[in-house]
């Protein structure tokens, strides 16, 4: 059952390269929350991204 699996990235050079993520691509905790500070706004600003207004339409 060998088939055509291969491990790793398709689009490393070498083995040799990591596999996990970079340290800096996740936001810092201590940054703040927007829901903590204003939770009406924030879910409101999350809707309005999703195109959501508000109104059923039928």
């Amino acid at each position: 059952m060998g088939g055509l699996f291969r491990l790793g990235r398709s689009n490393a050079k070498s083995g040799k390269e990591p596999t996990s993520a970079s340290e800096n691509c996740l936001p810092n905790a201590d940054m703040g929350s927007r829901f903590k500070d204003n939770p009406n706004q924030y879910v409101c600003d999350e809707f309005c991204r999703m195109v959501f207004d508000g109104h059923i339409e039928t």
